[in-house]
């Protein structure tokens, strides 16, 4: 069992130690005042301790003197009220600072304990070797043993592959003098081991050389995991392709680098310069080292692959035509891209690492409002003061597992595109205003024309009974005309309250469809399909709803042609009113033209218009459709649950 001493005054740090302890590992928290008495007590495998000053370093001393070959971790305070001076890196295997990912403090224990293992192996192999050669090998063991602390202590604080292979092979050349050393590791793009360092090997497929996955050695290697012997290969065709795999490598011993059950290299040697055999326990202990450089060896191609993703992600993020900004969990800038820059007007270099107040509200707040809470905006329109420039932004929450670690806001400029859609809307009004206008102007003309006429000859024929009774008829007729058009505009307008009341409506199309029969302007057909339920209405704008769309009608068909207007209950529910003629064809595009006054390219009818306001003034709906004959409008009204008997207006205002 291994013990570790936690040496801190927070008990939040000291938690996240333990939580990232192996299981099986005996975590020991102690005060700075216990110190000592526990060292005498308790043999320590590491020691954690937050080193805050010089006082620390003090007690670091002491772990030192009282127990030499525990390995020490120190961790350093995010803040620092000192300047850490030369000892705490030699006293400390390891030295880490907060702010301190779960990933990366379980990595320095990790790595921690490895060297603690492998120190534990060295005083073995110290000890055996002292009891065979007392008298002729302490001197060099001491010093392979110094040389193996050293390189130790590289592994768990160095990601310079080069460095940690080259190192790595002269341990090895300390240790066993071999005349020839090969080092494969395997590509990470690919199950391919190929060379990545050698002392001693001669020819020009060196360099060239790699062993593929799935065969010879590495095959072989997956199977068995252990060191391999030239002498002990077999004739079965594994053996056979392992023994030429040694044979290209010059070598008389493999050793596999082997981590988490993965192999991550091979090492090769061949024959030691002194000539004898290399021991059992030597061995022993290079595929023990071999153990440890895989582990670091992993991580090291691990950090690679993180720097690579992370460099690869922003550049993209900086090339983004979006604005992209992330904070971390101390409310800190950690990335600014380049179009965030230009779109806020910020320099880059200036904002990393600045508060998150430095952005202009409310992007700031937004932001906060991410990180604490957790709440996301998804294309939420905002206005940046003094110039009211608008940005379209989405912000989301940046997690490890269930807690947030930071936040990342998105944004662009849609100033472009405000722009366009105002001018697009100026257009579409203004193409409108021209359309009624020109509407306006042409059914006020035909009125005015006759009146107009009628007025110039009235002095002549002022004494014509037959003039007079006929100019009275037409002025009447025109002025109506003009009284009608008059109604249709301010039906579009707000201008004219509403007297709703709550009763049946066939009294309602009962009468227009009397009064147009009366004037002999169709042929018209009105059908009740059962009792109609109650609905909130005013007769009289109800009326002039129907009769536009009836107008219309009658206005495009042949005279004579048949008409039909049929209501009944429907869904909803809604009284639902059919009016349709078999002689007025068009297309769906036409029809969903029709009731549209935006639509560029329709025939425009303020009746048709002042129809549809009207009835979503009652809350009600108004469409139309193309049939196999002919064409239906279709207006629904909602039922209401109460009808006034006494036929008292129920309001004056608009029914919206």
């Amino acid at each position: 069992m291994w013990s570790v001493l936690i040496l801190t005054g927070h008990p939040e740090l000291a938690r996240r130690i333990e939580d990232v302890l192996p299981e099986g590992v005996l975590a020991i928290p102690i005060s700075r005042e216990d110190l000592q008495e526990t060292l005498w007590t308790v043999p320590a495998d590491l020691v954690i301790a937050e080193v805050s000053g010089p006082k620390d370093l003090d007690l670091l001393e002491l772990c030192r003197s009282l127990q030499a070959s525990c390995v020490l971790l120190g961790i350093r305070p995010e803040e620092e009220l000192w300047e850490p001076d030369h000892r705490l890196f030699t006293l400390c295997d390891f030295v880490l600072k907060e702010p301190l990912s779960r990933l990366e403090l379980s990595g320095a224990v990790e790595r921690a304990l490895e060297k603690r293992r492998l120190l534990q192996k060295l005083q073995a192999l110290e000890t055996v070797s002292a009891r065979a050669a007392p008298t002729s090998l302490p001197q060099d063991l001491l010093a392979t043993s110094h040389m193996l602390k050293e390189f130790a202590r590289f592994l768990s604080t160095g990601f310079d592959l080069s460095r940690l292979t080259e190192l790595f092979l002269e341990a090895v050349s300390r240790l066993v003098s071999p005349g020839k050393m090969v080092l494969l590791l395997q590509d990470l793009s690919s199950p391919t081991y190929r060379v990545h360092a050698h002392r001693g090997l001669s020819g020009p497929h060196i360099d060239r050389l790699e062993l593929r996955g799935g065969q010879g050695l590495p095959l072989w290697f997956s199977t068995e995991g252990r060191i391999l012997y030239h002498e002990e290969t077999s004739s079965d065709p594994l053996s056979l392709e392992a023994r030429r795999d040694m044979e290209m490598l010059q070598s008389i011993i493999v050793v596999p680098l082997i981590a988490r059950g993965h192999l991550v290299g091979i090492l090769g040697l061949g024959r030691r310069v002194t000539g004898a055999p290399y021991t059992q326990e030597e061995l022993e202990t290079l595929f023990t080292l071999g153990g440890h450089v895989a582990m670091a060896i992993q991580d090291i191609q691990l950090h690679r692959q993180m720097e690579y993703q992370k460099a690869y992600i922003e550049q993209i993020l900086s090339g983004m035509s979006s604005g992209v900004v992330n904070i971390d969990r101390r409310e800190r800038v950690t990335f600014f891209n380049r179009r965030a820059g230009e779109i806020l007007g910020k320099d880059v270099s200036e904002m990393l690492g600045e508060d998150l107040r430095h952005l202009p509200s409310p992007l700031g707040d937004m932001l906060f409002e991410t990180l604490q809470g957790g709440k996301t905006y998804w294309k939420h329109t905002v206005k940046l003061l003094p110039d009211r420039k608008p940005l379209e932004v989405s912000t989301y929450p940046l997690r490890n597992g269930d807690e947030i670690i930071g936040s990342v806001m998105l944004f662009d400029d849609i100033s472009d595109r405000v722009r366009l859609e105002e001018e697009r809307i100026r257009s579409e009004r203004l193409d409108l205003l021209h359309r009624v206008v020109g509407w306006i102007a042409h059914e006020v003309k035909n009125p005015l024309v006759s009146i107009q006429t009628f007025v110039e000859l009235l002095p002549e024929r002022y004494e014509d009974p037959e003039f007079r009774e006929q100019f009275q008829a037409v002025m009447g007729q025109e002025v109506q005309r003009l009284n009608g058009l008059v109604e249709k505009l301010v039906a579009l307008t707000e201008g004219r309250p509403y007297e709703f009341r709550t009763g049946d409506i066939r009294p309602v199309l009962e009468g227009v469809v009397k009064d147009i029969k009366e004037q002999n302007k169709g042929n018209l057909n009105l059908s009740f399909k059962g009792d109609l339920p109650p609905v909130r209405h005013d007769p009289v704008q109800l009326s002039k709803a129907f009769r536009y769309i009836l107008d219309h009608i009658l206005s495009e068909v042949p005279p004579g042609s048949p008409v039909s207007v049929s209501a009944g209950l429907g869904t909803g529910p809604n009284v639902v009113i059919y009016i349709s003629s078999p002689s007025l064809n068009m297309s769906s595009e036409q029809a969903d033209k029709l009731l549209d006054p935006f639509q560029k390219g329709s025939l425009l009818d303020l009746g048709l218009c002042a129809s549809r306001k009207i009835v979503e003034d009652h809350r009600g709906a108004v469409s139309v459709e193309p049939r196999a004959k002919g064409i239906r409008f279709t207006v629904r009204l909602p039922v209401s649950p109460k009808e006034d008997g006494d036929g008292k207006a129920e309001g004056t205002r608009s029914g919206r």
